[in-house]
């Protein structure tokens, strides 16, 4: 891994989530290492609720802590800001709460582990975001989720990093989860100026708007309306599941020429199944997903490890166009 050139990316986005495939995917180890390896400067850092605690709150087992740099803002509970009090400034309480407490920014004055937290709402965590740039971080970095409810929604990140580790899976299902999430990353955006909640079909741009807000269950109906319309192009404001593909599969097919989303995120469904999708129609979103980095991680807590020269090199070649990062490989 060469650190310069990964360092001179990242030099200029301003807010960058890390998304577990999974739950202990290894995301605090990688923040870890990404912030004593990338050295951005004015780092402010948060979690979508917490992160850093002595132990698990689900499975118990011990969890490393957020190795925060000097310098950093990071948000956290009072607890944690009275702990550390000789070493850190309190410069504020946010309005914001996670498990019912106040959350709080606070300024490591030396390196230190600590306890990160976050609220859990897209909407709290952007504005958040927006206040610790105003409170002059450079760059936000986010311990987020990879679903429809997480940071990796808005369009105020610029850039997705994956965390996969190998409590998700197997070495192939690790890599074929990585190949569905880097194909919706792909996925180009449209500029839309409809409203954006309820399913709108299209017949030469001419819109016909459903009082439908999501397909789920509403299937046959959908179909029933593009049939009538003799439409084209479809917008969903919600999810396109497996089992709603399998009923939408042959209108997509011999119909529908492009399908709208709000966000990449909104396709839930097998990779096989995506493929097919993109095979039979022009798929676009408003919001873009972007990712160009890639953590693999072959521990797991529950003992299923994966080796690490094979998971890293084996992601390397199927996903060239990412940079692949083992924390365990050489730097340079």
């Amino acid at each position: 891994m060469n650190l310069t050139s990964l360092r001179k990316y990242f030099s200029d986005k301003e807010v960058i989530a890390f998304l577990g495939l999974s739950k202990n995917a290894g995301k605090t180890t990688f923040l870890n290492w990404f912030l004593k390896n990338t050295n951005l400067e004015s780092v402010g850092i948060f979690s979508t609720g917490r992160d850093g605690e002595e132990y698990d709150l689900v499975g118990g087992h011990e969890k490393p802590k957020v190795l925060i740099p000097a310098g950093s803002f990071y948000v956290t509970f009072s607890g944690e800001a009275q702990f550390q009090s000789p070493f850190v400034d309190i410069l504020k309480k946010t309005k914001f709460k996670a498990g019912g407490k106040n959350l709080w920014i606070i300024k490591a004055l030396q390196d230190l582990e600590g306890e990160i937290a976050g609220p859990a709402s897209v909407a709290e965590q952007e504005i958040l975001a927006k206040e610790l740039l105003h409170s002059g971080c450079k760059h936000v970095l986010i311990d987020g989720a990879l679903d429809r409810k997480s940071i990796a929604l808005s369009s105020l990140v610029d850039d997705n990093i994956l965390v996969a580790g190998a409590t998700f899976g197997s070495q192939d299902e690790i890599l074929e989860e990585l190949e569905y999430n880097i194909a919706l990353g792909k996925i180009p955006t449209k500029k839309f100026s409809f409203n954006c909640k309820k399913v709108i079909v299209f017949k030469n741009r001419t819109a016909f708007e459903t009082d439908c807000v999501s397909i789920l269950g509403n299937e046959k109906n959908l179909i029933k309306v593009i049939d009538d319309h003799e439409a084209d192009t479809v917008f969903i404001p919600g999810a396109l599941t497996a089992n709603s593909f399998k009923i939408l599969k042959n209108i997509f097919r011999n119909k529908i020429k492009s399908v709208i989303f709000p966000h990449p995120l909104h396709i839930q469904m097998k990779l096989n199944q995506l493929n097919s999708l993109i095979k039979y129609t022009d798929i676009f979103t408003l919001e873009k997903f972007p990712i160009h980095t890639v953590s693999v991680n072959s521990f797991s807590v529950s003992g299923n490890h994966i080796n690490c020269d094979d998971l890293r090199n084996l992601a390397k070649k199927k996903f060239p166009e990412m940079r692949v990062i083992d924390v365990t490989e050489a730097v340079k």
